[in-house]
C-alpha cells in the first residue's frame, strides 16, 4: 500500500506505535488495513469495544471491502468521492 507520507496521523513502526493504517466503520463492523499489510476486522456488534479480533468474520467479503477501502481513500478529486464525471 501507498501511504500519504505527509497524513498528520500517520504513524511510523519503531517509535512503538501501531503503524499508519487506512479503515472503513460500518454499523455492524471495522475493517482496517495497516500499512505492513496486516488487516484487522472487528463485530461491533459482538465486540463493541473492538478487542477481539482472530478470525476474520467478514473474511467473505475481505476483497469487496479492500476494493471500497481502496476507492475512498484515492477519491479525493475535484468532484469529491461522489461527484458526477
Amino acid at each position: 500500500m501507498n501511504y500519504d507520507v505527509n497524513d498528520p496521523d500517520r504513524q511510523e513502526a519503531e517509535d512503538g506505535r501501531l503503524p499508519s493504517y487506512t479503515a472503513l466503520r460500518f454499523h455492524n463492523m471495522l475493517y482496517v488495513e495497516y500499512e505492513t499489510g496486516e488487516i484487522s476486522c472487528y463485530d461491533v456488534q459482538k465486540d463493541p469495544y473492538e478487542l477481539k479480533y482472530g478470525i476474520n468474520p467478514f473474511r467473505q467479503d475481505e476483497e469487496k471491502l479492500h476494493a471500497i477501502l481502496l476507492a475512498a481513500k484515492n477519491c479525493g478529486d475535484k468532484n469529491g468521492c461522489w461527484g458526477g464525471k
